[in-house]
Order: structure tokens, then sequence, then C-alpha cells
């Protein structure tokens, strides 16, 4: 469990690093869903947070009812909709950041070592 904890520390204080390069006030990024936020309003994808926290809204409530064969196709379909924003947010933070597809895959799988290299590499004008 503590791993876990680190885990997302970690992912917090290294979207610091991208924040402040897509000129985002780095604080914004440690709170959860302002940071999701901020971060899709400054790339004017406003829309995909809306979706986003709808499912999430959803994925709570069939948490807390009883899970018969309705709440685990909403459960389910919660987590698809769970994957596909974390895609979409990797992309549109790849392509506002003039990053590759080498990025897009680092991005996805290992968040913390991806946004540390696009925060920190000084661009080339």
């Amino acid at each position: 469990m503590i791993y876990v904890f680190m885990f997302y520390i970690l992912c917090l204080v290294t979207r610091c690093f991208v924040f402040q390069k897509l000129n985002i006030a780095a604080w914004k990024s440690m709170i959860p869903f302002y940071g999701s936020y901020s971060l899709l309003k400054t790339l004017q994808k406003t829309n995909i947070f809306y979706i986003y926290s709808g499912s999430f809204f959803i994925c709570v409530l069939c948490w807390f009812m009883k899970m018969d064969w309705i709440g685990a196709i909403l459960f389910i379909g919660c987590g698809i909709v769970f994957v596909c924003y974390w895609l979409t947010i990797c992309y549109y933070v790849c392509k506002a950041c003039k990053k590759n597809v080498f990025f897009y895959l680092l991005l996805v799988f290992l968040q913390p070592l991806a946004f540390i290299l696009m925060g920190c590499k000084k661009e080339k004008e």
C-alpha cells in the first residue's frame, strides 16, 4: 500500500514539470480533479473532462449500489471510459508539447519518467 501511495505522490510531483511547460501554475497539478480540468482547459478539450467526471460519478454510484448485473455492466463501461480518457490525455499532452510517438508510449506506460523528460528538456527554438 505504501508503494501505491509513493507512486501517486511521484506522479503528482512530476506533473508539475509539464504544467509549468504549458504555462499553468504548478500548484494546480496537485489538486486531483482541478488539475485535470486545468490541463484540459489549456489544451481546449474540456468536453473530455465532463465525460470523465460523469463516468467517475457513475462508477462511484456503482460502487455504492448493490452490484447486480446492471451495476457490473456500468462499472465495466466506466473502466473502458477511464482507459480511453487516459489515452486521449496522453495524446493531447504529447501534441501540445510537440513530442513524438515514443513519448506518447512512454507517457502511457511510464508517466512519471515521461513527465520528467517532457518538463525538463529544453526545446530548441
